[in-house]
């Protein structure tokens, strides 16, 4: 048998060798097709990330909880604004305004505050106004050189009333009075809703509206806030309260004025208050009561005020019977990270 041959094969073409011109190109066409690549998968990456936390890495800000932005308050401000046509505050809430945790007060999640820290002191403290009846308790106050401290509800839907309603109003007058006079202002959110019984979007409204509204009178908005009806024990309310950059207030002397709204009845809730305070002029109290009672201010404030002075009291602000300065008292929204930042510095 004859050996069987295989077909030859063609004969193979030998490659050029490329410039380097044309290297350069290929490898800028690489580029040019792994970008994207590139891009699509940190997006896929962040996305994952902000799905995981709850948007906890959405804000390049400190890492340090007390001294970022709102945990989560991308999610807020998708929603804010969404109420009823008038039923919130002209303005943009202060979502990238600096929170950092200054002084030795704690702040929501650290615990309530129920007392002052040193004794022979009485925080006044007064809630849900201002109303008709606040100037003549600020008369009384200013009789006795005596300061208190009024937590204010922006939108007070049972009295029908809003501190900023156009074109200035008399409560709007009031509040710079407060000030001017060396009272305290603080948060009694915006309107007087069961914070426990709110989602986390809802509660950063009730406070972040009010802070719009306050600013927009007295050109700050406060760090002290008193829950309503003094719900505070809710971990989620004390985490968006401390994340907020508030204090939380609560009080050791509940006079009940709310419930003895007359003439007949107010000496119950000064006799409550006598009771309360020791009569050595040793004890150290935050005492609750509401300026938007007609016999609480015609009554129960001049007894109280009397008594103080008898017993060797004296009626202080909120922030200095805790030893908390002035200046720690207010945010000032037009303060910038990086100021707030070089204070921590200087701090720390």
């Amino acid at each position: 048998m004859s050996e069987r041959r295989m077909p030859l094969l063609p004969r193979q073409r030998q490659r050029r060798k490329l410039t380097e011109w044309e290297k350069l190109g290929i490898n800028m066409l690489k580029t040019l097709i792994a970008i994207p690549i590139v891009m699509l998968i940190a997006a896929l990456v962040l996305i994952a990330c902000e799905i995981s936390d709850g948007g906890k890495h959405w804000n390049p800000k400190p890492k340090n909880p007390p001294n970022a932005t709102v945990t989560g308050m991308r999610k807020v401000s998708r929603i804010a604004g969404r109420g009823k046509l008038g039923d919130i505050p002209a303005g943009r809430p202060f979502y990238d305004t600096p929170r950092p945790h200054h002084g030795i007060v704690p702040y929501g999640g650290h615990g309530v505050i129920r007392t002052c820290l040193y004794p022979g002191q009485v925080a006044l403290t007064f809630d849900d106004g201002p109303w008709y009846w606040t100037d003549r308790i600020l008369d009384e106050l200013a009789k006795h050189d005596a300061k208190a401290t009024f937590f204010v509800t922006g939108y007070n839907k049972m009295l029908g009333r809003r501190i900023d309603e156009e074109g200035g109003s008399m409560y709007a007058e009031m509040l710079r009075r407060m000030v001017f006079e060396g009272h305290q202002v603080g948060s009694h959110t915006w309107t007087h809703q069961h914070l426990a019984n709110l989602s986390s979007e809802e509660r950063f409204n009730e406070v972040l509206y009010n802070e719009v509204a306050l600013n927009g009178i007295i050109n700050m908005f406060p760090t002290y806030m008193r829950p309503p009806f003094a719900e505070w024990r809710d971990p989620g309310l004390q985490r968006d309260l401390g994340a907020l950059g508030y204090h939380v207030v609560l009080y050791n002397v509940d006079t009940k004025d709310y419930s003895h709204n007359s003439e007949a009845e107010i000496e119950a809730a000064a006799r409550t208050f006598d009771d309360a305070v020791d009569g050595r002029g040793n004890g150290s109290y935050v005492v609750l009561c509401h300026d938007i009672r007609e016999w609480t201010a015609k009554v129960l404030v001049p007894h109280m005020l009397w008594t103080l002075e008898d017993r060797g009291y004296r009626a202080v602000t909120l922030g200095e019977c805790l030893g908390d300065p002035p200046e720690n008292w207010y945010r000032d929204p037009s303060r910038t990270w990086t100021e707030a930042e070089g204070e921590m510095e200087m701090e720390g």
